[in-house]
């Protein structure tokens, strides 16, 4: 079943929210679930997903420009809310503050690392150097990245590798996403 969820972020994108966090901490998952139970277009950066959209291009753009704002318009021609995952690499933080100081509004999914470094290793799709290098970078800015998520900050993964119900991680993102 769908339910339209209607929470608007800022400059008329219809929720279009940006998750990034911890590998295998359920971004994707989420973000299938979202496009399933509520209509939202579900895209994943690392794996081609704005391509369909077409707005892959603007997303380029916006990225070796570091201006964000010809995507975010792009997104919302859409018509439709968005959820874009993308496990980024720190260093492009700054970036990340841009889109969501424009319209979008970044989640971080946290979690415990083991589960998560289990969970990665079990889906069998990337190299498990990739991962403790990936979480090696993400410890190192930790500071950062906890002080510009804040709030939005949601524990996605427990120590016994069980995942936080959707319904709660989507009353948490909704409740945060419109009221910005």
């Amino acid at each position: 079943m769908t339910t339209q969820l209607s929470a608007t972020g800022r400059f008329g994108v219809p929720g279009t929210i940006l998750l990034s966090g911890i590998p295998a901490t359920g971004k994707s998952t989420f973000g299938n679930w979202l496009s399933e139970r509520h209509g939202f277009l579900h895209t994943d950066v690392e794996h081609g997903g704005l391509r369909p959209l077409g707005v892959q291009e603007t997303w380029e753009t916006a990225l070796s420009t570091r201006d964000p704002g010809p995507f975010v318009a792009a997104l919302a021609i859409l018509g439709r809310p968005v959820v874009i995952d993308w496990g980024y690499l720190p260093g492009f933080l700054p970036f990340v503050r841009s889109l969501h100081d424009v319209g979008l509004t970044a989640w971080w999914f946290d979690g415990d690392v083991a589960a998560a470094r289990s969970r990665f290793v079990a889906r069998g799709t990337g190299d498990v150097l990739a991962f403790d290098q990936q979480m090696a970078r993400i410890e190192a800015a930790r500071p950062l990245i906890t002080e510009f998520y804040a709030d939005r900050i949601v524990r996605t993964l427990d120590a016994a590798g069980q995942f936080e119900s959707w319904e709660v991680v989507r009353d948490r993102v909704m409740a945060g996403t419109s009221t910005r």
